[in-house]
């Protein structure tokens, strides 16, 4: 066990390169990211009655989160753990729908500021808090943004999922936010 965790505390080391190059302002290092902002979150149905294809939808707006998790392997490139989260009211009752994931960014300047886009792939989620349902599914996201300073992001993501089969119907969330997120190195 202890030689396991002194492997993975220096893969670590080696992985991500030093945090003195964050300090002197370059993306390095581990990140936390923390944010906020506005979403739209989009509930889909698919499927057929009476052998003919029926699809309905409905968007609510509401608060926009993002969290990230993870470390740069370059300074052009970033690997994390995300979560991207809408919180909404429908019908009276407070639900989220987002998703979990792992993901990449890819930058066009070494240093910011700078132009990105990323990816994820991981498990997307809708819950209705007050009843506590929650259905769960494998979904992507597409993210753009820019790295306006060392430590600020402005991020335009979309993601979908299909979250669920009720009584025939295909159950697919989508996403879409603008977040504002602080980024510590």
């Amino acid at each position: 066990m202890r030689k396991t965790v002194i492997l993975l505390i220096l893969g670590a080391m080696t992985l991500f390169p030093m945090q003195s190059k964050a300090m002197r302002g370059d993306r390095a290092g581990f990140v936390l990211g923390l944010g906020a902002g506005l979403g739209s979150a989009e509930i889909r149905l698919d499927g057929k009655v009476d052998g003919e294809d029926v699809s309905g939808s409905d968007s609510q707006n509401g608060l926009a989160t993002v969290f990230k998790l993870g470390g740069s392997v370059h300074d052009n490139v970033e690997l994390f753990l995300s979560n991207r989260t809408v919180f909404f009211t429908f019908e009276d009752d407070m639900y989220f729908q987002g998703m979990s994931a792992i993901g990449v960014a890819c930058y066009v300047e070494e240093d910011s500021p700078s132009l990105f886009l990323g990816f994820e792939l991981g498990v997307g989620t809708l819950m209705n808090f007050e009843a506590s349902e929650t259905d769960s599914g494998i979904g992507g996201a597409i993210v753009a943004g820019f790295a306006l300073g060392n430590q600020w992001v402005a991020e335009l993501s979309f993601l979908r999922a299909g979250v669920a089969k009720i009584d025939g119907f295909d159950v697919s969330i989508n996403n879409l936010s603008l977040t504002v997120s602080r980024n510590l190195y």
